[in-house]
């Protein structure tokens, strides 16, 4: 079990910061989507152990380190219509079972809608 509790975007850039803690509440790290970058950044800082890392979103996919680790698939099997699912995420199988970036890729599935926020940035000419 892992919960995931968004900051307050009001006066963030970027999107807020979410909290991602497992079945004990305790914090496992945060992840904070990169100011200024191309494309789809999310920066994650472990709370105690571990090392920080960058996931990369592009056309579905999920990126870590360059190597694709998850995506988010559309199927349109009669199961995922009958029931009204509109996607489903699958893990690659190179991602260990019981590691922080497992958790990390269920957080974002889970609460996709608020780690993914889709900004425009204006700039002048």
């Amino acid at each position: 079990m892992l919960r995931v509790a968004g900051g307050n975007a009001t006066l963030s850039f970027g999107g807020p910061t979410v909290k991602i803690s497992d079945h004990w509440d305790s914090l496992l790290g945060k992840l904070k989507r990169k100011k200024l970058s191309l494309g789809t950044k999310l920066a994650f800082v472990p709370e105690k152990q571990g090392e920080p890392f960058i996931l990369e979103i592009k056309g579905g996919e999920i990126f870590c380190d360059d190597k694709k680790v998850a995506r988010f698939a559309k199927y349109n099997s009669g199961f995922f219509i009958e029931n009204k699912f509109n996607y489903a995420f699958v893990i690659s199988n190179d991602v260990p079972a019981n590691s922080q970036l497992r958790q990390v890729l269920f957080a974002v599935a889970i609460a996709q809608h608020r780690i993914i926020v889709q900004t425009t940035i204006l700039i002048p000419i």
